[in-house]
C-alpha cells in the first residue's frame, strides 16, 4: 500500500544495502542445495518463520517436486503453528493470486505435494531424525531462538553431510546469527556443539523488501517529508539506504541511535 503524503516517515532498512534474487534464482539455489546435500547423504535443515515464510517455502518446494528438479525426499513441516497457518491459507484460496490459483487448477497445489509431511506431535518431531535417508526439515523458530529447530540443529549441525539453510534475517545475538557468522561451536540446550554442517543463506525469501522495494514505496509519496527515519536495520544497511534516498529522491534521512528521542513539534 502506497502512502500519498507524510510529514515524517519511519522506514525499515533491514535489506537497504542489497537486492533480492528473483523467484527463479531462489528455485535454482534451493535445487542446488538439496541435490548437493542429498548426494552427501545429509539432511537440509531450514529454520522457518511459521507465518508466510513456511508457506512460501512450500510453494517453491512444490514447484521443484512437480518439475522433478530434486530427488524424491520426505519434506517435513515440523511446526504446529505453521501447520495451523497453512490450514488458513488453504481455507481462503480466493485470496491467492492468479499464478497460485492456476496451480490448484492444474492439479499441482503448492501446499500439498508428494513427500510433504506435517508433524504436530512431539513424538513425530523426534522421529524425523531417526531415518537414514536424506530429508528436508522446516522447523521454527526462524532465528533459532527456541522451538523445535534447536533439536534438529543438535542432530544435524555436527554432520558434515547436512546443510543448514537460512532464509530470513538473523538478528545480532541470536543463535541463527552465530551460526551464519561462522562460529565454530554454539550453545544449545546447555552445552556447546561443534558446527560442521554446510551453511547457506538465501535472501530472496525474506519478508523484508530490498533497497529497490523500499525506494519504490517511498516514490508513492508526492509531498517531500520533513525527514525519513531509518530503523529496523543494522547501521551499514541503514546508512547505505539513507545515502540512496538522498541520491535518488533528495530527501533528508536520519539513522537514530538507540533510545534517541526526536521532537517533531
Amino acid at each position: 500500500m502506497l502512502c500519498p503524503e507524510a510529514d515524517y516517515v519511519v522506514l525499515e532498512s533491514t535489506y537497504g544495502d542489497r537486492h533480492h534474487p528473483d523467484e527463479e534464482e531462489v528455485d535454482k539455489e534451493l535445487e542446488r542445495i538439496v541435490c548437493e546435500t542429498a548426494s552427501r547423504g545429509g539432511n537440509v535443515v531450514i529454520p522457518t518463520f511459521a507465518m508466510e515464510r513456511a508457506q512460501e517455502l512450500m510453494f517453491h518446494f512444490s514447484k521443484l517436486v512437480h518439475q522433478d528438479r530434486i530427488p524424491d525426499l520426505k519434506i517435513f513441516l515440523d511446526s504446529p503453528m505453521a501447520i495451523d497457518v497453512t490450514d488458513v491459507f488453504k481455507k481462503y484460496r480466493s485470496y491467492f493470486d492468479d499464478e497460485t490459483r492456476q496451480l490448484f487448477e492444474q492439479g499441482t497445489p503448492p501446499l500439498h505435494f508428494p513427500g510433504l509431511h506435517f508433524t504436530r506431535k512431539v513424538e513425530e518431531s523426534k522421529a524425523i531424525n531417526y531415518g537414514s535417508m536424506p530429508r528436508i526439515i522446516l522447523a521454527s523458530s526462524g532465528m533459532c531462538t527456541g522451538g523445535r529447530i534447536k533439536h534438529h540443529l543438535r542432530q544435524n549441525m555436527t554432520r558434515q553431510e547436512s546443510t543448514i539453510v537460512f532464509v530470513g534475517y538473523q538478528a545480532n545475538g541470536t543463535l541463527g546469527r552465530q551460526i551464519l557468522n561462522g562460529d565454530r561451536e554454539v550453545r544449545i540446550h546447555g552445552r556447546f556443539w561443534p558446527v560442521r554442517a554446510h551453511i547457506e543463506q538465501i535472501s530472496g525469501l525474506s519478508a523484508h523488501g530490498d533497497k529497490d522495494d523500499l525506494i519504490h514505496w517511498l516514490g508513492g509519496i508526492k509531498k517531500t517529508p520533513s525527514m525519513i527515519f531509518l530503523t529496523h536495520g543494522e547501521e551499514k544497511a541503514a546508512n547505505a539506504l539513507g545515502q540512496l534516498i538522498k541520491d535518488r529522491l533528495g530527501w533528508r534521512t536520519s539513522v537514530p541511535d538507540y533510545q534517541e528521542a526526536v521532537d517533531l513539534s
